[in-house]
């Protein structure tokens, strides 16, 4: 019996490493492209609710953008209370006159029922933007002086759009019947691609990395924004064959089944078996920091690389609770959400 145990765990094993090869092969970089001649004029709408970690340095970042080209840059806030408004205004003070860069602060006033408060931003600045190419950005982000002109000239393909840093083509926003149809939707951006690649348009893909800048967490923001990617994930992303829902749920899966495989294998006193399956477990958490370097993440301390285990094993819960528990927190929000992880009534300030 210790036999077949032992040939299943060398099955769990070799899965896991053939499946961090096929995802390490998925995301090699493509040669770099030839710059553009000459780089259109973007507006950059950059929606601001709270105080983020490093606020100062990500203003900073979004005004020494680095483009080649004319830049507007919009910072839409709320209302004149937000914390963050005076660092704006101090880093819009020292910005120099008469260069291609400019920037304002517009406020957006609270969002309708059927908005999420970043898709209210996005409108309000949309409505203020001047150029042709509109790029959104979030206030956490802290990209470095090529990620925008990367952006603009981006070329690999995606099926749906992260959103921390996105351009588009008003011509795009057109065909989708404008961001008006992001409405009742409680992630925006990566509906905006289903839209997109509808219409038979391509999203394509940048592969300069862009840091997203969180720190400080304890637990229960930890746990409340690990909820909220899960809600993101589940009404966002696309589950078809092949899709990076369906690689999530079998990497989960594969990792749930070599721990549980080997737990039952320790019982049984087959040791080797057991020491193996633990190994295609650990070959998962491994995959994880690994992938992220090779995405162009930070590097991660070896006390940080078990933030994956503590993942791994936290996203049944997490599931669990989004079941049971349909209001997800957001940038000082709560929204309830329906069986689809969509806006199902209207949102009401978090306490």
């Amino acid at each position: 019996m210790n036999v077949y145990l032992l040939a299943l765990a060398v099955v769990f094993l070799v899965a896991a490493i053939r499946n961090h090869w096929v995802l390490r092969r998925a995301i090699t970089p493509m040669p770099p492209i030839a710059p553009p001649a000459l780089y259109p004029s973007v507006s950059v709408i950059r929606p601001i609710r709270g105080l983020d970690a490093g606020a100062e340095h990500n203003i900073r970042a979004a005004l020494d953008h680095g483009y080649p080209g004319e830049v507007e840059t919009l910072f839409v806030f709320d209302d004149a209370t937000d914390p963050t408004l005076p660092l704006v205004r101090e880093a819009l003070a020292r910005l120099p006159v008469g260069q291609a860069t400019t920037a304002q602060v517009l406020f957006s006033g609270s969002p309708t029922q059927r908005q999420t408060g970043k898709l209210h931003a996005m409108l309000a600045g949309f409505a203020r933007a001047r150029h042709e190419i509109i790029v959104f950005a979030d206030s956490d982000i802290r990209p470095g002086p090529h990620a925008l002109s990367a952006l603009v000239g981006a070329r690999g393909r995606s099926p749906f759009i992260m959103g921390q840093l996105m351009a588009l083509r008003r011509s795009a926003i057109a065909a989708i019947g404008g961001l008006e149809s992001l409405e009742g939707e409680f992630v925006d951006d990566m509906h905006l691609g289903e839209l997109i690649t509808g219409q038979g348009l391509r999203n394509q893909l940048s592969w300069q990395s862009v840091p997203i800048i969180q720190n400080g967490l304890d637990l229960p923001g930890f746990w409340r924004l690990y909820r909220r990617w899960i809600a993101f994930s589940q009404s966002g992303l696309q589950a078809g064959p092949g899709s990076v829902k369906r690689q999530s749920i079998y990497r989960g899966t594969l990792f749930g089944a070599s721990v549980a495989f080997a737990l039952v294998a320790a019982a049984l006193s087959a040791w080797p078996a057991a020491l193996v399956g633990l190994a295609a477990a650990s070959t998962i958490v491994w995959s994880i920091g690994a992938l992220h370097i090779r995405m162009g993440g930070a590097r991660l301390r070896p006390a940080h690389r078990l933030m994956a285990l503590a993942i791994l094993l936290l996203a049944p819960l997490v599931y669990l609770a989004n079941g049971l528990d349909h209001d997800v927190e957001w940038r000082g929000r709560s929204y309830h959400l329906d069986d689809h992880a969509r806006l199902a009534v209207p949102h009401k300030r978090a306490v």
